[in-house]
């Protein structure tokens, strides 16, 4: 998901403005929001042909509605990453 979430530059532009669950187990409730989905995609194909799938059993969470299109500095020095909020 880092490398899914990383993003060039501060500010609004054509960055982050897709929408993946946010994991593979009970993430699949929320969205949350990317700048490149190829290998989440690739890895979620994978997960699902492996017959696995989210617990039934999850609780019940309140999911952020994803804002799309920011890009926040993130934890080190030079590197962003999409926000699922408007910061």
């Amino acid at each position: 998901m880092p490398a899914a979430k990383a993003c060039s530059d501060i500010g609004v532009g054509n960055q982050c403005e897709m929408q993946v669950p946010g994991g593979l187990d009970c993430g699949f409730n929320c969205m949350t929001v990317v700048n490149d989905s190829r290998a989440l995609g690739v890895t979620l194909d994978a997960w699902k042909a492996a017959g696995c799938t989210p617990p039934s059993m999850c609780p019940l969470v309140r999911c952020v509605a994803p804002q799309f299109g920011y890009c926040v500095a993130g934890a080190t020095k030079g590197e962003y990453r999409c926000s699922d909020t408007k910061p």
